[in-house]
């Protein structure tokens, strides 16, 4: 599995983000998985939709790269929550308890498993990311550009609500959030014309909150190979790794956390061009 696996060095590596639906029966393109790719410059090169795990290997290619994907990849307690949420949940960035009894009950087991599976030997680094973090953290820079004292910075985070724009599991299609959604990334990533439709039945909104996900993704994968301390990679004891963007701020919650709890290396890759170093 080449989960956070260290790529072979290369002149460029690619930035692609994957949009995973999580139903491991999912062949309905109405609710599609998403692959996103930016060119160097950050621009949107590629957008594309997918039913199969087949199909969505295929897209990936065989690299190199830094595929940031937005379901877990590496899942091994039966019930509970995995370190990651418990470090996130104490950077006031909650998410959902990820284990492999919920999966299975929610959505018929971890697709991510599966896909890591399909593209395990290629000379690809994946990593689990959060379009909502990244979001949320892109709306923190827009507004408070320089670093602050902690406790301040605290107070702040907790005030910022990203755009709901995705439905919930299976659920209904949340149109109204796209476009501010869409805004907010907008200003990091040249979206190179793509923009959600204006008035979308159900299943249009559906999948362009999909495409949003997935450009937001690459858009983290961009950021770690392109930007000098923008992001911080996560190695777990239990083999999960993640590539979040961040600030000063954030970093420095994210190592004191990491700290606390233990198990958890927080680094950062160096520019696109050299060999990421990613800890073991």
């Amino acid at each position: 599995m080449n989960v956070g696996q260290q790529t072979p060095k290369a002149t460029t590596l690619g930035a692609l983000g994957l949009h995973l639906m999580p139903l491991v029966s999912g062949q309905d393109e109405r609710r599609p998985s998403v692959l996103a790719s930016l060119d160097d410059h950050g621009r949107l090169e590629r957008l594309e939709r997918f039913g199969s795990n087949e199909q969505i290997a295929k897209a990936v290619g065989d690299g190199p790269a830094l595929v940031c994907v937005d379901q877990p990849l590496v899942v091994l307690n039966m019930q509970g929550q995995r370190m990651f949420e418990h470090l996130l949940s104490w950077c006031d960035a909650p998410t959902l308890p990820i284990s492999i009894t919920r999966s299975g009950t929610l959505y018929g087991g971890l697709r991510g498993l599966d896909i890591a599976a399909l593209l395990s030997g290629l000379p690809l680094t994946l990593a689990e990311s959060l379009p909502d973090l990244t979001l949320r953290h892109l709306m923190w820079e827009h507004e408070n550009p320089l670093q602050i004292d902690l406790e301040a910075y605290r107070a702040r985070w907790l005030g910022l609500r990203v755009p709901s724009y995705r439905p919930k599991g299976t659920g209904r299609a949340r149109p109204s959030g796209l476009a501010p959604a869409s805004e907010i990334v907008s200003r990091a990533v040249d979206l190179n014309g793509w923009a959600p439709p204006g008035t979308p039945d159900d299943w249009e909104a559906i999948a362009a909150a999909a495409e949003l996900d997935a450009i937001v993704c690459a858009y983290a994968a961009w950021r770690a190979l392109h930007t000098d301390g923008g992001h911080r990679t996560l190695r777990f004891a239990d083999g999960a790794f993640a590539v979040l963007a961040t600030g000063p701020n954030l970093a420095e919650r994210l190592e004191i956390h990491a700290e606390r709890l233990g198990g958890i290396i927080v680094s950062t890759l160096p520019p696109a061009g050299g060999t990421p170093h990613i800890p073991t």
